[in-house]
C-alpha cells in the first residue's frame, strides 16, 4: 500500500461549503473514501467468505500475511491521522478542522452535536491511536523490548471508527 506522503483527495465541488473549511474537505473526505477502501478490501479478503480466504492463501502464500498486516497498518495510521488534534505547536488535517463550520449550520444544537460527535469517535480510537504512537509511528522502546503492552486493536473498533 505504498502511497505518497500527501493525503487522499476527492476533486469535487466544494465551492459551497463554508470558507473555513473549503480547502480542507476534499482531503478529509479523500482520507475517509481511502479508509473506507482499505476495510472493503480487508474485508474482502479476510472476512467475507473463510474459503475465498484459503484460496488467496493458497495461491499467494505469506505475501498474504503481508498484505493483511499492511492493510490493517494503514487502516490504524489513516484513522490515528483523522483523529489527529490540533497542538499549540500545529493544525491537523483532521476531522476537527471541519469543526470551524458548526457555526454555519441552521440548527442551533448543530455545533453541540458535533462536539459529542467528536468526543465519541476521540473515545473509540483511543486504543487505535496508542497503537499507531507505539508501533507503527515511532517503535517505542519498552514496548518493543515486551515491557510494555501494545494495545490490540480489534477489527470491531476499525469498523466502529468508521462508522
Amino acid at each position: 500500500m505504498p502511497r505518497s506522503n500527501m493525503p487522499a483527495k476527492v476533486n469535487a465541488d466544494y465551492s459551497q461549503y463554508p470558507a473555513s473549511i473549503r480547502d480542507v474537505m476534499p482531503y478529509v473526505e479523500g482520507e475517509v473514501t481511502e479508509l473506507r477502501n482499505y476495510w472493503q478490501i480487508y474485508h474482502f479478503l479476510f472476512m467475507d467468505k473463510e474459503q475465498k480466504t484459503i484460496f488467496f492463501a493458497e495461491r499467494f502464500g505469506p505475501l498474504l500475511g503481508v498484505l493483511q498486516n499492511l492493510l490493517g497498518a494503514q487502516m490504524i495510521l489513516t484513522i490515528a491521522r483523522l483523529t489527529d488534534k490540533d497542538s499549540k505547536n500545529q493544525r491537523n488535517l483532521s476531522l476537527w478542522a471541519l469543526k470551524d463550520a458548526s457555526q454555519f449550520a441552521m440548527e442551533k444544537d448543530f455545533g453541540q452535536k458535533v462536539n459529542s460527535a467528536l468526543d465519541a469517535i476521540s473515545t473509540t480510537v483511543v486504543k487505535t491511536r496508542t497503537h499507531r504512537h507505539k508501533q507503527i509511528a515511532h517503535f517505542d522502546l519498552e514496548a518493543s523490548l515486551g515491557l510494555s503492552p501494545v494495545p490490540e486493536v480489534f477489527l470491531s473498533e476499525i469498523k466502529t471508527a468508521l462508522e
